[in-house]
């Protein structure tokens, strides 16, 4: 029993950790990078899967029951569950006797485990260093001793030196475990770095070991020293061999780059791995003590990384206001432009950094400076993402940026502001507001339709009216004519109404229609003859009826109601709704003009809407007595006229005397002429002028030949 506890308890204490393996695609840095390089070198916890007295025995350094196990016929290359030999048992726990015992019982130096970790390996990242010494004491003997190299042979061996094929078989693989790497690529040398133990960097290197390999991923030995913070040995390393110093991994990195480094950058920049120095890392992570340090050591202080950036840059993007303020002062450019023309202070102002943005316009930082698409700092703070936007606008704006500029697209800072709904602090600066609106190239849009476009509610209003006031001025010098408010246009004639409806924003919809231009508005038609109704889709439509019918005085805009809006525009879904959901909804209202919401669907492009007309009064007539049957007379299709004769007299007049049977002359229409006559329509009828549907037929159609079957009709009927 006391023998199991035993077992268990090493068991235990020396489980490997088999997690993702540091330098891997899928590995994160989470703590200081020292402790990350050292975790996975330093997990001196290993487990055995095979039971058996000799990995107990060598656990507890028992030498001389190691010695009776394997007189007994052991084989010590048999390894545990996870690859470990007893050999890298014996090396891990550092006890030379018993790996003497196991190297002349004939161990396999060169075994690794599932990690690819071998016992030289295991040796080093344990700091054993007199097992280390024999291991590669014996490679240092055996290779002077022969004269050879791990490039040879077996054969080659046996031909320069008096040796059997065994002895050179075991020559080779002595040679080998120097260079050996695991399943990263990482020799001993690697591991060795990690650990800063400049005794075995000179021990390796007696055994032959290179060091100026490199792992799979492209880091050399200095590279680890310096990830792991091993200054001094970094130090060494740069002294026995100063390339170095300029030497990069894969990614573009060179030790120095992680000399800088100790923490995870929460910032990724897209200047990584484009040549950026050890002062750009500096100045990115804050880290002003290096700063100071790589500019006493005589860094340059405006150093090009490929995207052309300086450490200010880096500084400005992360928003550290000492670091730059540390750069500055020794001597940075603060008007140097990267890739794409931007300043430092473009980047401290999109990302809204006030105190950076202040420090560096006090520095002599051009506000004024343009990136390649003409945008100024104040443009990219107006159309910020972070929710301080507005202190830097203010910052930049007090220092006297430009509000009128426009950019590249014709978008100046208040176009940009609206959209995010920072325009009240610009009002008072712009110089002229009746000229800003149009931008004319980017769609002559205008900060209205901006702000519309991004949901953004709040400023409509003010700055609709901000716009209005200092209009006034102008429209009473010029003595053109007021536009309502909202109608301001883009280059498709479209109003923010258009795209309220388009995208289906309530609160925007609401303020663009709570005031008297909102029939105006309603009834505007864009380049192709749209308008902002036929933009909203299915599902906006029923909260579209609901948040109309809301709308303060909106009802009494021409007394035109959200059914109104919905039957003009075809709109069959809401229409369909509001019946269904308001049974008692009186569908004879009539707008300002007398017309009924069934008048409207009748002529609605989509087509009518039966069961709201069927449910509709058809003798009614709107203002110029013109009801359902002239409306159908007008359509030219056979089947609505059918219908709305059921329930209408085809007489019926107009204020002018104008019967639908006028109506179908007029138009040459032949089959609709015959239809109504067939229901009694009075062909000898005049209207207030005198003139009967054949002076209407050849009037309006000109006595073509097409049109020659509708005056002969006529004519007929007026002989009978």
């Amino acid at each position: 029993m006391a023998l199991r506890r035993r077992r268990r308890h090493h068991r235990r204490a020396l489980t490997i950790h088999h997690e993702t393996h540091y330098g891997s695609k899928n590995y994160k840095l989470k703590g200081p990078v020292q402790s990350n390089a050292l975790q996975f070198f330093y997990s001196t916890e290993m487990t055995s899967g095979v039971e058996n007295e000799l990995i107990l025995a060598i656990l507890t350094k028992d030498v001389s029951t190691v010695k009776s196990i394997i007189r007994d016929g052991f084989d010590v290359s048999n390894p545990d569950s996870h690859g470990n030999s007893p050999l890298h048992y014996a090396v891990f726990v550092g006890d030379v006797a018993i790996t003497s015992v196991l190297l002349e019982s004939g161990a396999n130096i060169n075994a690794q485990d599932s990690l690819g970790l071998s016992p030289l390996h295991r040796a080093i990242s344990a700091n054993n260093f007199d097992v280390a010494k024999l291991l590669v004491d014996k490679v240092k003997l055996m290779s002077r001793k022969l004269r050879v190299s791990p490039e040879m042979s077996i054969s080659e061996i046996c031909q320069e030196t008096v040796v059997t094929p065994v002895d050179a078989q075991l020559c080779i693989m002595l040679l080998i475990a120097v260079t050996l790497s695991d399943n990263l690529g990482r020799t001993a040398m690697h591991f060795m770095a990690c650990g800063g133990h400049i005794p075995m960097l000179s021990l390796l290197r007696e055994g032959g070991a290179s060091i100026t390999v490199t792992d799979f991923y492209g880091r050399n030995v200095a590279h680890f020293a310096a990830m792991a913070s091993q200054a001094e040995l970094l130090g060494e390393l740069l002294t026995i061999n100063a390339m170095f110093a300029s030497a990069t991994d894969n990614n573009g990195y060179s030790p120095l780059h992680y000399a800088v480094q100790n923490a995870h950058n929460t910032k990724t920049i897209e200047l990584n791995a484009d040549g950026i120095t050890p002062l750009h890392l500096a100045s990115e992570w804050a880290k002003v003590s290096r700063v100071d340090s790589l500019l006493l050591g005589g860094a340059v202080i405006d150093p090009r990384s490929l995207n052309d950036a300086t450490p200010l840059h880096c500084a400005a993007l992360a928003g550290h206001q000492l670091v730059v303020k540390h750069l500055i002062q020794g001597g940075a450019d603060v008007n140097a432009k990267m890739k794409g023309d931007l300043t430092p202070l473009h980047l401290a102002a999109f990302y809204s950094y006030r105190p950076v943005s202040q420090t560096l316009i006090e520095a002599g930082a051009d506000i004024e400076a343009k990136d390649a698409c003409l945008r100024t700092p104040l443009h990219l703070a107006a159309n910020s993402t972070e929710d301080s936007g507005e202190y830097t606008l203010e910052c930049l704006i007090g220092s006297n940026a430009a509000v009128n500029v426009a950019d590249k697209c014709g978008l100046t800072p208040l176009h940009l502001a609206a959209s995010k709904g920072l325009a009240n602090m610009l009002f008072a600066h712009m110089e002229d507001l009746m000229e800003i609106p149009t931008s004319g190239v980017h769609q002559g849009i205008t900060p209205v339709h901006l702000a519309t476009m991004r949901n953004m509610a709040k400023p409509l209003l003010p700055l609709a009216k901000e716009i209005k006031k200092k209009a006034e001025t102008v429209t009473k010098k010029n003595g053109a004519l007021d536009r309502p408010l909202f109608t301001c246009t883009d280059v498709k004639n479209r109003i923010p109404l258009h795209y309220a409806m388009k995208y289906g924003y309530i609160e925007p919809m609401t303020i663009l229609l709570s005031q008297s231009s909102a029939e105006v508005c309603l009834s505007w038609r864009d380049r192709d003859g749209g308008y902002p109704f036929d933009f909203s889709s299915h599902g906006f439509s029923e909260r579209l009826i609901n948040c109309l019918s809301l709308i303060s005085g909106f009802p009494h805009v021409s007394d035109y109601t959200p059914l109104h809006f919905a039957a003009a525009n075809g709109k069959n879904n809401c229409l369909e709704w509001v019946l269904q959901k308001f049974s008692g909804i009186s569908v004879n209202r009539k707008d300002s003009r007398g017309r009924t919401c069934g008048m409207l669907s009748l002529t609605a492009k989509s087509g009518p809407y039966w069961p709201l007309i069927l449910k509709s009064n058809l003798e009614q007539r709107d203002s110029m007595g013109r009801g359902y049957l002239h409306r159908a007379a007008y359509l030219r299709n056979r089947n609505v006229l059918l219908k709305v004769l059921e329930k209408c007299n085809p007489n019926t007049r107009d204020i002018n005397g104008v019967t639908p049977l006028h109506v179908a002359a007029a138009i040459g229409e032949q089959d609709t002429v015959a239809i109504l006559l067939k229901f009694g329509a009075n062909p000898f009828v005049k209207d207030n002028r005198g003139f009967t549907p054949v002076d209407w037929a050849a009037a309006y159609n000109q006595v073509s030949d097409k049109d020659k079957t509708v005056v002969a009709l006529m004519r007929n009927i007026w002989h009978q």
